[in-house]
């Protein structure tokens, strides 16, 4: 998620929230990332949700449960408590970003500067029966990306508030062959 937000956005990182699990096998709590993107009269504040899927369905309801869970008031101002007490000091935007989350600020007004970009790996049918990166893959690849926005835009977050979601999918033919070329690329790096 993060090379997606600093790459295709512009995104800088506010928060490394990897940084501050608790176990090898802990997941990290509450938004997947933090980040800041500077538009041209305000700061956006970016809190990511990322699933790491099979099943492109199962992967949108647990997202957009996620979400919901994560846009209750009480979390969100839970949320930018611990946000905020990680913030470098020295990066340049940790006033700007601090101010932005401030607790006298209604919650409203946050969430008109808040977008939640949410990153969706799953297998891709598309990918999987794909030959050649060709018009018929393209096409087929669009209609499932359409398909996964209009499942995932119908989801009732069960919130007031006006936040911008960003939907990111990353189709893969296999989840099981990245994870083992992942971890196969992480044993060089013990090496070193």
């Amino acid at each position: 998620m993060h090379a997606a937000l600093v790459d295709f956005f512009g995104a800088t990182p506010a928060v490394s929230k990897i940084y501050y699990k608790d176990s090898d096998n802990d997941t990290v709590k509450g938004f997947d990332s933090v980040h800041l993107v500077a538009a041209s009269d305000s700061v956006e504040i970016w809190l990511g949700e990322a699933k790491f899927y099979k099943d492109l369905n199962s992967a949108i309801d647990e997202a957009a449960k996620s979400i919901s869970d994560h846009l209750t008031r009480d979390f969100l101002r839970r949320e930018f408590v611990a946000i905020t007490n990680k913030l470098d000091s020295n990066w340049p935007h940790a006033v700007e970003f601090a101010d932005a989350l401030d607790e006298a600020t209604s919650l409203d007004d946050i969430a008109k500067t808040i977008v939640i970009p949410v990153l969706i790996t799953y297998e891709s049918e598309a990918s999987a029966a794909a030959v050649a990166h060709d018009s018929d893959y393209i096409a087929a690849i669009e209609l499932e990306a359409r398909e996964a926005w209009s499942r995932f835009a119908r989801k009732d977050l069960g919130t007031k508030l006006t936040v911008t979601l960003q939907l990111i999918l990353l189709p893969m033919q296999s989840k099981e062959r990245l994870l083992n070329l992942m971890h196969q690329k992480l044993n060089l790096y013990k090496h070193l």
